[in-house]
């Protein structure tokens, strides 16, 4: 299986990436995050802390009619769905009413996603999502990134 390539596309502006078409919308939007920025620490190149930022990037956390989670990242040139492009998604913790919730995606090759939505009583929300990566072929890529978005319902 190919490594994971829409982290490679959004985050890596080097890689190439293989577009895949936009799902079928989603049946249940649980939340919808725009333009994460943050920090990551790459050792392949030896870069160290570097800054992160998907700029105009929209994050759609949604469910199929069957319940199956899915999160689509859109940009001004591309949409991209997770699972289309290879990851497992598990909703590990869930809020009844969806006020809270943690995603985490996981692929064959050695990368994890988690994504952390949180919404306040104001309905002001916020993402956390994290992303590790190590060994990923095939540049032999190590990577941690730490992301943050402002999300709405």
């Amino acid at each position: 299986m190919p490594p994971p390539r829409f982290l490679l596309g959004l985050l890596a502006p080097l890689a190439s990436v293989v577009v895949v078409p936009a799902p079928a919308a989603a049946q249940t939007v649980m939340a919808v995050c725009t333009d994460p920025k943050g920090r990551g620490f790459e050792t392949t190149p030896a870069k160290g802390w570097v800054f992160n930022r998907l700029k105009g990037a929209v994050l759609t956390f949604g469910r199929d009619r069957a319940g199956r989670p899915d999160v689509v990242i859109r940009d001004k040139s591309r949409t991209i769905s997770l699972v289309r492009d290879g990851a497992r998604l598990t909703v590990t913790h869930q809020a009844r009413d969806l006020n809270y919730f943690i995603l985490t995606a996981v692929y064959q090759q050695a990368q994890v996603d988690t994504f952390q939505v949180t919404f306040l009583p104001s309905g002001k929300g916020r993402l956390v999502w994290t992303s590790v990566r190590s060994h990923l072929p095939p540049k032999d890529e190590t990577r941690a990134t730490f992301l943050v978005a402002e999300c709405t319902r």
